[in-house]
Order: structure tokens, then sequence, then C-alpha cells
């Protein structure tokens, strides 16, 4: 994927960020969830190549001793890779690992803005990663919060 970079996005975002906060809506509706809990657990690196990594988890993992726990853990976390193009102020990620192998080789599309200091990504509509039996029915959207660290 080629790096189109329209004004400065790549400085503004690049570097680590801590995840804050993550609110979903559901389209056509007003209802808003926290489907990863109130303290979600997260990391964003994107590097001056314009590489994207992140990591989101909830924050009510536990260690998986089970394969029902194992389960659990898979659907509690959201993490992928891959380069990413800015133009304007959309961010897309070629993905090139994740922990959804259906999300490989695909785009991840993302809308950033700045509240203060604090970088906001929110998703396009998509399928709901966390409920796949109801995904192509209901899609969301995330509101996902960063605070820089570096």
């Amino acid at each position: 994927m080629s790096l189109m970079i329209q004004d400065n996005s790549l400085d503004r975002v690049k570097g680590q960020w801590r995840l804050s906060s993550c609110i979903t809506e559901k389209k056509g509706s007003t209802e808003k969830f926290k489907p990863l809990g109130e303290r979600p657990k997260g990391r964003l690196v994107i590097t001056e190549t314009a590489y994207l990594l992140v990591l989101i988890t909830t924050s009510q993992r536990a260690i998986a001793t089970s394969e029902a726990d194992k389960s659990a853990a898979y659907s509690t976390m959201v993490s992928y890779s891959g380069c990413c193009e800015f133009s304007g102020n959309q961010l897309t990620t070629k993905v090139d690992i994740s922990w959804n192998e259906e999300w490989v080789g695909g785009e991840q599309v993302r809308y950033f803005e700045f509240s203060g200091e604090t970088l906001m990504l929110t998703t396009a509509w998509e399928a709901n990663p966390w409920e796949p039996e109801t995904s192509s029915s209901t899609p969301i959207r995330s509101v996902l919060a960063w605070e820089r660290e570096a």
C-alpha cells in the first residue's frame, strides 16, 4: 500500500497510544454500549513508516485454563497490524496479521480527529466482531479514545 499523506496526518498520529475508552453504537439506534467494559486495555503504535499495530482487550480477562476460557479470551480482544494510508482524516490499514483471520488481506478504515491531545478513532460501520452470529444484521461503529504515551 502506498503512503498517501495529505498535510501532516502521519506526523500527528505516529507514536505510542494507550486506549482510554471505547464506546460502540448500533446503526439505526441511539443505543450505546461498552463492549470492552469500563476500563479497556489497549495499545496503538503507528511508526514513522506508516505501519500500525493495535492490541485491545477488556480489563476483565482471566487466565485461560479451559477451552471455554480460550474462547472467551478470543471474544474479548481485537488485534491487527499492517501498512496504513492517510487521506484527509481517513486512516486505512491494509491488514497483514489479525486475531480474526477474516480481516487478513482486507482493509480496516478509521476516521481520526483530535479532542485536545486525545486521538479519537472512529471505525467505519462494520459487522460486529464480538457477535458474529448477529453481525450481518446489526452493523456497528466504535469511537476509541487514545492518549499519547510516546
